[in-house]
């Protein structure tokens, strides 16, 4: 999330659709956030992993048995946060370390390891993964980011309209994801 945001506000980018919760605070000096849609996220699994003999009966501290995918820390502060207070976060790295792609990719690879994943995200998990049928208090979401000077722009209300009815029509299409 980073990277986005550094190029809104040194005029690189006009905009961002970011994700929910890593967006900047509502009284950013610099940008205005618009909300559009959450949805739960879950935790995902490979196809065959061992949680799937599980079924309905699931639990998160049978989860927190398995490696979870290497993430980089600090890269989506709030959604490690609160995979940390879950015990959900890098199970298989010491905390404070920069992960390498190969690391992500090696993680990726096993197919024992857990990632957490939404709706929208599962499928470009490399290879066959899916929700597990369990719940975690968790959401995720889709926001637009501008800078704070284009949020009264006719160009910008053209845009949210737009962004809005595409929202309504995910949220017809999905019970889950719930409008903003």
């Amino acid at each position: 999330m980073h990277t986005p945001l550094r190029h809104l506000r040194s005029g690189v980018i006009d905009g961002w659709i970011g994700t929910y919760p890593d967006l900047p605070d509502d009284d950013d000096p610099e940008l205005a956030v618009f909300h559009l849609i959450r949805h739960p996220l879950g935790i995902a699994v490979p196809e065959g992993h061992p949680l799937w003999d599980l079924g309905a009966s699931i639990r998160l501290e049978d989860v927190r048995r398995y490696p979870s995918v290497a993430l980089n820390d600090g890269a989506f502060p709030k959604v490690q946060a609160a995979l940390q207070a879950l015990d959900l976060w890098n199970h298989t790295l010491n905390c404070g370390t920069r992960v390498s792609l190969q690391a992500t990719a090696a993680s990726l690879a096993d197919p024992l390891a857990f990632a957490p994943a939404g709706l929208f995200t599962v499928h470009l998990l490399p290879g066959a993964w899916r929700l597990l049928p369990l719940e975690i208090p968790m959401v995720s979401g889709d926001s637009l980011v501008v800078r704070r000077e284009y949020a009264e722009h006719p160009r910008l209300a053209t845009l949210l309209a737009h962004l809005r009815r595409r929202a309504a029509e995910l949220a017809e299409l999905h019970p889950e994801v719930t409008l903003v």
